[in-house]
Parts: structure tokens; sequence; C-alpha cells
């Protein structure tokens, strides 16, 4: 089976995909996904609450500044650890600037996790003003 991703999706728009089963005379399904992205001030309110939040930056990119209390997991390790994120709770992804967060968001998604990408990630978080704290914090 062949899979084609469309490139350069920017955060909150619908995803589509056409995959082509190679298997017998050519026939496609489209499959639609939906990653749901937030604004910075709605990951403020799911700190607030408590909520499960993942930066999934490199570990130099976190140490350097990060959300006090997430949880660390760069974006590489999401696949080997997808044990970690089943589960009835939410996970919020975060990462410089939602790009990243919108693939692993899509992954979790497609595994059956309610993910969030964060729209404008860390950049936007930091822009607005809101806490961070430097050096080495929560799992990795």
């Amino acid at each position: 089976m062949s899979v084609h991703v469309l490139d350069n999706i920017p955060p909150g728009v619908l995803a589509l995909r056409l995959k082509r089963l190679d298997e017998g005379p050519p026939r496609h399904r489209l499959e639609v996904m939906m990653v749901r992205s937030v604004t910075v001030d709605e990951l403020a309110a799911a700190h607030q609450r408590g909520e499960r939040i993942v930066d999934v930056r490199e570990r130099f990119e976190f140490d350097g500044g990060h959300i006090p209390g997430v949880d660390h997991v760069a974006m590489a390790l999401v696949p080997l650890r997808i044990d970690e994120f089943t589960g009835n709770r939410p996970v919020w992804v975060v990462c410089e600037s939602g790009n990243r967060s919108w693939q692993v968001a899509d992954y979790l998604s497609r595994h059956g996790v309610e993910a969030y990408n964060v729209n404008g990630g860390m950049t936007a978080w930091r822009a607005a003003g809101l806490p961070q704290e430097s050096g080495v914090g929560a799992s990795s």
C-alpha cells in the first residue's frame, strides 16, 4: 500500500490522504483526518486544569525554556513510547512553532488518542508572556 501525504498543511486545516491499494486492480480510498488545533490561551487553561501537556522538541530546545511541569518526549521517540499516550486522558502537544506538534497530534489521533496541537507553539506561548522555566524538567 502506498500513502501520499500532502506536505505543508497549516495547523487547523483538514488533512486529506489518498491511499492507493496496490493489490489487484487500481483502487483508491480517501481518508479524512482532523487534527484539533488550539491557541496558547486554550493551552494555558488546560495547564491550569492539570491536563497532560507533552513538549515534543529536542532536549536542547526543551532545556532552553519550557512550560512548567510538562512532560518531554522528543518527536522521534513518540512512536516508541506510544503506550504512554493511550487511555482516556487528552494530550496537548507543543513544539516551537506548531509544525512538529501537528505531526505528533496527527500520529496520536490515528492511534486513538485525543490529541491537541498548539498553534504557534512555544513561540506563541512566550509572545503571550506565559510562564516558562529553563533547565531539566519533567520526563524525557
